[in-house]
């Protein structure tokens, strides 16, 4: 079997894509609403999804639980979520849009609906639904090899 040249590695070809898209998608946050990408995609999460806890927006997210955290905390302090203790377990902390960051998703969402519409057109519909079709079975291979991996490390 021949190495495959670092370039044709998908994760180094998707890292590649995903930091163009990351820088891109910053740079009009910045300039629209002075925000960073990881605060925006919690606005987001809760504006799609409503109020909920830092673990559930980390696991819709796939991020780590501490980035989560501070892009809360600085959310906060700009006003654009609260926290308030749950109903039904006053252990936890819900977290919620405010009146101002309900303003902001409705400010940006459009604006990254409209970058996505632009990407997503690249693509003919046959390879639109292609790239979903590739992309659930790669989620599908990771977590395989997820639980490979734990099962020969456990045993």
């Amino acid at each position: 079997m021949s190495e495959l040249p670092l370039d044709q590695f998908i994760t180094f070809r998707l890292l590649r894509l995903t930091n163009q898209l990351n820088r891109q998608a910053g740079k009009i946050l910045a300039s629209k609403v002075g925000l960073r990408l990881p605060e925006w995609r919690c606005l987001a999460i809760l504006g799609a999804y409503g109020s909920m806890q830092v673990n559930q927006i980390a696991t819709k997210l796939s991020a780590d639980k501490g980035l989560i955290s501070r892009s809360l905390s600085s959310l906060e302090k700009s006003r654009l979520v609260k926290t308030k203790r749950s109903a039904e377990d006053r252990r936890q902390i819900v977290i919620a849009l405010t009146s101002r960051g309900r303003k902001t998703v409705s400010v940006m969402m459009p604006i990254m609906q409209k970058r996505q519409r632009v990407l997503i057109d690249a693509l003919s519909k046959k390879e639109q639904n292609e790239l979903h079709r590739m992309i659930d079975k790669l989620h599908i291979a990771v977590d395989a090899i997820d639980n490979e991996f734990v099962q020969k490390n456990l045993n």
